[in-house]
């Protein structure tokens, strides 16, 4: 049973993996839900909407992508032991190629019987369905529905495990969903090709072909100057489903050649037994010289090739990244490369001038920025951060930043006669003889004087504790960070940023 369940996963995981790319950024709903007047309950997601039956209850609300949008609702109800519906998802295959793999998948499992699909109508949508029973019995895990609906390849499913006595029900209730769901966002696939000018790339699309890009001012986009993913819409062959082109541009820069980032990430595959290096070389791409590490892997019965490229242009690091369906050779045996070949060949990079580049440069620094005020305490932060609905009693204010997993705590409490130097070097020799490792103590300088200590415990090397503690009007004031050690720079300069622009003036305490 464990294996049939892990199955039913996997298929969910294939199809929240199909992609995450799209033409642009498209807008999105909040997650919201309101009741109805015939006891049912309309539920809003990411791109799309839908209504369930009243009985269906015990909501969780999954809001973890940067945007603070809904990407999942998971239910419980009379008659299932799981129920799930998801709308961030998107993918480029036909929702009739997805359910032709599924019943693959499905139809090759001992352990499931009774295979059937079914398509419900919803407006202009239609809703494909798969429904099986489980021959090894579980209490409340004896069926399975999956259902999935596309509309511009963003994608709408619905999953749910219960008891095959109460199949008729269940079905009823999942079919009523079904028939419910509404596209709801403004983003359309291009029908006529198109033009993309970034700040530090450009592409000429054809109709075939959509993309998603994002720059600095996104939310989600901390690290990166530009991205932007280019993926053949609305595949209806598996193969030509794992065509993508990628192209990342960062100014975080840790080398000062793309030799040496293409050097790096051979050493770090060399290891693989997994993946197998093909070639490693000189080559070009986009008009330009790059340097090109191209590896060999499978997922299931099918090889990948990926190409990877970087390349130095306009005081940035430009990694394109090329993946397709080949043979075991690395050989474009079903011509997905020739096709691909002909997409990334639209690419074009700028050559921009010193006077541009500083300007990019500035904007980036200020758009980057958000004012956030936290009972009185007003600073300006990155604007990946999010403040949090739910504060725990020992602080007054908690904020996360999505992309880089950063969380970010406050606390003030009075104390008129703290020693804030004292205090944080009392701090650190405690936690370094509890955590081991290295404790770092540092002063800031400026409108408030402010000591940091800075925790890298000897027991785990993917985690770090910062510590910032200052004290205005008899208010000892803290802000505590955690981050994984590969964004600790990160983090202190997230955190420099806001002593920057720090104001304790307004600060008050609850009574």
């Amino acid at each position: 049973m464990n294996k049939i369940i892990a199955a039913s996963i996997a298929a969910l995981v294939a199809v929240s993996l199909c992609s995450c790319s799209s033409v642009n950024s498209s807008s999105s709903n909040d997650g919201t839900a309101s009741v109805s007047s015939d006891s049912h309950k309309n539920y809003e997601l990411v791109n799309f909407s839908f209504s369930a039956d009243g009985s269906l209850t015990d909501e969780r609300h999954y809001s973890v992508n940067a945007t603070g949008k809904d990407e999942q609702i998971s239910f419980e109800g009379k008659y299932f032991s799981s129920l799930t519906a998801a709308g961030k998802s998107i993918c480029h295959r036909t929702p009739e190629l997805m359910i032709e793999e599924d019943m693959k998948m499905y139809g090759a499992e001992s352990g499931i019987s009774d295979l059937r699909t079914d398509t419900i109508q919803a407006g202009d949508l239609t809703v494909y369905a798969i429904h099986y029973r489980c021959k090894d019995e579980e209490k409340d895990k004896t069926a399975f529905s999956s259902y999935l609906c596309v509309a511009e390849d963003r994608l709408f499913s619905l999953s749910g495990f219960y008891n095959a006595s109460h199949e008729k029900k269940c079905i009823e209730l999942l079919d009523d969903i079904a028939r419910s769901i509404k596209y709801t966002s403004d983003y359309r696939l291009p029908d006529e090709p198109w033009e993309y000018s970034g700040k530090y790339i450009s592409l000429s699309g054809s109709a075939d072909w959509c993309a998603d890009t994002s720059d600095f001012t996104s939310d989600e986009n901390v690290s990166s100057a530009e991205n932007i993913e280019l993926k053949l819409q609305k595949a209806d062959d598996l193969k030509k489903s794992y065509s993508v082109a990628s192209v990342r541009v960062t100014k975080e820069l840790e080398f000062d050649t793309a030799a040496e980032y293409a050097d790096q990430a051979e050493e770090q595959t060399s290891g693989s037994s997994f993946i197998t290096i093909l070639d490693r070389s000189s080559s070009e791409i986009a008009g330009r010289p790059a340097e090109l590490l191209s590896t060999l892997t499978s997922i299931s019965d099918t090889y990948l090739r990926k190409d990877r490229y970087w390349l130095m242009a306009n005081d940035a690091l430009y990694i394109f990244n090329v993946v397709w369906a080949c043979d075991e050779n690395g050989d474009d045996a079903y011509g997905t490369y020739a096709e691909l070949k002909e997409a990334i060949s639209r690419f074009t990079i700028p050559e921009l001038s010193e006077d541009e580049l500083k300007q990019l440069d500035d904007d980036q620094g200020t758009a980057r920025m958000e004012d956030f005020n936290c009972s009185g305490i007003t600073f300006t932060a990155d604007r990946s951060f999010k403040e949090s609905d739910h504060t725990s009693p020992l602080n007054i204010g908690e904020f996360y930043s999505p992309p880089t997993g950063i969380r970010l705590y406050i606390k003030a409490s009075p104390n008129p006669d703290i020693d804030v130097r004292a205090y944080a070097e009392e701090k650190s020799k405690s936690l370094g003889e509890r955590l081991g490792g290295t404790a770092d103590v540092k002063q800031y300088s400026g409108k408030y004087d402010i000591w940091s200590v800075k925790i890298l415990p000897e027991d785990t090397d993917d985690h770090c504790d910062l510590y910032f503690y200052t004290s205005d009007n008899g208010i000892f004031v803290s802000f505590e960070l955690t981050c994984s050690q590969s964004d600790t720079d990160r983090a202190e300069a997230f955190m420099e940023q806001m002593i920057n622009t720090l104001d304790l003036s307004g600060l008050s305490l609850p009574e």
